[in-house]
């Protein structure tokens, strides 16, 4: 595949969903861009629904890593699983502030995407968030 020179949030949510429908992980699947959650405070990136709930936060060239520690404490109310999609330069730095049940996946300037770390599924006790 030929290399992508700019690695933005929209480039790689393109790169996610066809890495989880190739993959099979999005089989008989809805795949939500911009799924609004806790009130509206925060936005999951994608969220894959196949009989759970799974978010992913897309942290590109352009993006800090400021928010991600808010993203993920709100977003473990409300999905099983959480995987952070990023880029070569936030790897170090998503590694080092997410915990280990947190997916981390390195998106690759060839298209590709690296499954670094694989999330943890938790069963979400608390429906009345929602």
């Amino acid at each position: 595949m030929k290399a992508i020179t700019e690695l933005t949030e929209s480039t790689i949510k393109q790169v996610l969903k066809r890495h989880l429908r190739t993959s099979g992980q999005a089989k008989r699947a809805k795949l939500i861009d911009e799924l609004c959650v806790d009130a509206f405070s925060r936005r999951a990136d994608t969220v894959l629904v196949n009989g759970k709930l799974s978010a992913f936060e897309i942290k590109g060239d352009l993006d800090t890593l400021y928010r991600l520690d808010g993203q993920i404490s709100t977003f473990r109310k409300f999905f099983e699983s959480i995987t952070v999609v990023c880029t070569s330069k936030h790897i170090d730095g998503v590694m080092s502030k997410v915990s280990s049940d947190i997916g981390v996946w390195h998106v690759m300037s060839d298209g590709c995407i690296e499954e670094l770390r694989p999330p943890e599924v938790r069963r979400n006790e608390d429906v009345e968030v929602w």
